[in-house]
């Protein structure tokens, strides 16, 4: 099977739609997204509309709970918040219904996926060290963990007792070895945040157990500026443009 993986769209449907038309030509089998399909971008309804289309198996992240008013928004900072309650205000209730059925976690044939980290999805915790992927790891038995929440394209390798961090912010492939285990963080496709504005994407191809994770551009202008016509805040337009 080849999973095409993609997550942190958060509203931004000109990156989501490049990261799915170059899927497109990537046989996929089937697709999954790691979460938080909205907030901080113009375009949330679009999106969930989109990711819905596709059939895609997908999570619910923090920022799809932050717009549907299931946390308190006083951990977000002011920035992150007010982009949550201008998404809440706007989001279709066929979408909201949607996003409140999704699970953080979910188990696909042979490999785990969780928009945050493990044991406890609902913390919210960042992977971004091998310490904490070496948390994720130990608490499942799947050789293989996608993530997404840290809007970092890389991967954490483990054997042994060691943990590597490997940075896929230009893209990469890896043969998932035997002996080894996986965190594998696809990287954005909506707000990267790791110097690449292109959006992120990855294939998994369980029979060849290999992983690519690729960038593609899109019209980043274009979507910085329908966020600002939004009135959304400016720090979310500006930081489109130098994904950071």
């Amino acid at each position: 099977m080849r999973y095409g993986i993609f997550g942190d769209v958060h509203g931004n449907l000109e990156g989501l739609e490049a990261v799915l038309e170059a899927l497109a030509g990537e046989r996929i089998g089937q697709y999954l997204c790691t979460g938080d399909i909205v907030g901080y971008g113009a375009d949330p309804n679009a999106c969930c509309e989109r990711v819905r289309e596709i059939g895609a198996i997908t999570l619910f992240g923090n920022h799809d709970q932050a717009c549907l008013g299931m946390v308190d928004l006083n951990w977000f900072n002011h920035v992150a918040r007010a982009a949550a309650q201008w998404t809440a205000r706007r989001l279709d209730p066929r979408h909201r219904e949607w996003l409140a059925t999704l699970p953080p976690t979910r188990r696909i044939h042979d490999f785990m996926t969780v928009h945050s980290s493990l044991p406890d999805p609902w913390r919210w915790i960042y992977v971004t060290t091998p310490a904490v992927a070496a948390e994720t790891l130990q608490a499942c038995s799947d050789q293989v963990v996608f993530i997404g929440h840290t809007h970092l394209a890389e991967a954490y390798r483990q054997e042994d007792d060691a943990v590597q961090k490997v940075s896929l912010r230009g893209g990469g492939t890896f043969t998932i070895a035997a002996g080894c285990r996986y965190v594998v963080n696809a990287g954005s496709c909506g707000q990267p945040r790791d110097g690449n504005p292109a959006a992120a994407y990855a294939v998994y191809d369980t029979d060849l157990c290999q992983v690519v994770v690729k960038r593609v551009s899109y019209d980043v202008q274009q979507a910085a500026d329908k966020i600002l016509q939004a009135g959304l805040p400016e720090f979310l337009a500006r930081r489109l443009l130098v994904g950071r």
